[in-house]
């Protein structure tokens, strides 16, 4: 973009005023905030593709709040046509969350994982079949945990994810965002 960055259309609802983060799935077109001030800090659905000059909140989940959120829109599996959102948040692990109607957005499932304290991100593995999540606060809160410690979930079938195992770094430092590029975990 040579650095020029153009304004499109802002949304502007009176009762949205913060938000921690947001997630934009570009094969659906749509963003996702969470922890916002709505909504019970959960998703706020927001449609970019059908006037991106006019963005609009089109749906919400409330079911609690929700620090950040990984998107997928899936083709195979026993999620074909779905697009979920993998939330997560402090104490709560990880939820499984259908995005796919934004006026019937719903909690597919829930799973916890050992030494949960504040599930802070998660990312999928290239191939879809795992998820990484990283607990912001296990190092500091939970005696359990010294060093730097990811947590693998199976979502082959995300309507019933598996907790497999974790790993670490050796590093007694705070995980906080991770990414995957091709078959590496950043």
């Amino acid at each position: 973009d040579s650095g020029t960055v153009t304004v499109v259309g802002t949304l502007t609802a009176s009762e949205l005023q913060t938000a921690h983060n947001i997630s934009i799935n570009p094969a659906s077109g749509f963003a996702y905030l969470t922890g916002a001030n709505i909504a019970n800090g959960g998703l706020v659905a927001i449609d970019l593709a059908t006037d991106p000059a006019n963005p609009t909140i089109v749906g919400t989940w409330s079911v609690r709040y929700l620090h950040d959120a990984e998107l997928y829109s899936y083709t195979s599996g026993p999620m074909a046509g779905r697009e979920i959102a993998y939330g997560f948040g402090e104490g709560s692990g990880l939820y499984v969350i259908d995005v796919t109607d934004k006026s019937n957005i719903f909690t597919v499932a829930t799973k916890t994982y050992p030494n949960v304290t504040y599930a802070h991100y998660g990312a999928l593995s290239a191939d879809q079949k795992y998820l990484f999540v990283n607990d912001e606060l296990d190092e500091l809160q939970n005696a359990n945990v010294t060093t730097t410690t990811t947590y693998v979930f199976d979502v082959q079938d995300p309507g019933n994810p598996q907790y497999l195992t974790f790993f670490t770094n050796g590093l007694a430092s705070i995980d906080h965002n991770l990414r995957v590029i091709d078959n590496f975990l950043f």
